[in-house]
């Protein structure tokens, strides 16, 4: 049995398992917990905000100005 058959095999075992494991093993793992990000949702923007923004970055105008 190669190192690598080792390895997909511990890969394959349940979580539940793991502590097992590593008893057996006699080592302590380093438990690695992670917090979710939290994404923050943009509220959104109304007809006239919409309006300003492509006049201002698209069509390179300003609100009242006549072309």
């Amino acid at each position: 049995m190669t190192a690598v058959t080792v390895y997909h095999v511990i890969q394959a075992l349940p979580k539940e398992e793991l502590p097992k494991l590593y008893k057996l093993l006699g080592i302590s793992p380093a438990i690695k917990t992670h917090k979710q990000k939290t994404v923050k949702k943009s509220k959104p923007i109304t007809d006239t905000a919409a309006e300003e923004f492509l006049r201002a970055n698209v069509f390179g105008t300003k609100k009242g100005s006549v072309s």
